[in-house]
């Protein structure tokens, strides 16, 4: 259940982006920032389209989160992949290398994306005094 909350998140999430976006008169763009410049609008918060990686070091732990992660993909046609060893959880994500004796293996969520939490707070609390919400 909680992929499928999340996935809803990000369907609400991209919603409110996109009625943001029309209504600034702004057009849809890549996400991402440059330097110290300020974002501009609600998109602009250095969405990362990355994926989540959730690695494991239990074993049964493991199998029991990736049985059931291949499961909520054949029933949602969410994109994931299972990576079933150290080695190609680090291909994908090196800074982990120093977890590799450790590590049993990976479910890469790959739908999934990340932001940069203060500056999406930034534009969203832009986004609301745009729209009249008074901070006080």
């Amino acid at each position: 259940h909680m992929h499928a909350i999340a996935q809803y998140g990000v369907e609400c999430l991209d919603h409110v982006i996109a009625e943001a976006n029309d209504n600034s008169g702004n057009n849809p763009r890549e996400n991402r920032l440059e330097g110290n410049k300020e974002p501009e609008r609600l998109g602009d918060y250095a969405m990362v389209h990355k994926g989540l990686l959730q690695f494991h070091c239990d074993r049964d732990k493991f199998a029991e989160a990736a049985e059931d992660a291949l499961d909520y993909a054949e029933e949602t046609g969410y994109k994931l992949q299972v990576l079933r060893s150290a080695d190609d959880v680090i291909a994908l994500e090196p800074s982990l290398e120093h977890l590799r004796d450790e590590i049993v293996g990976a479910v890469h969520w790959q739908n999934d994306r990340t932001a940069d939490p203060y500056v999406f707070s930034k534009c969203l609390t832009g986004e609301l005094e745009r729209v009249g919400v008074k901070f006080h």
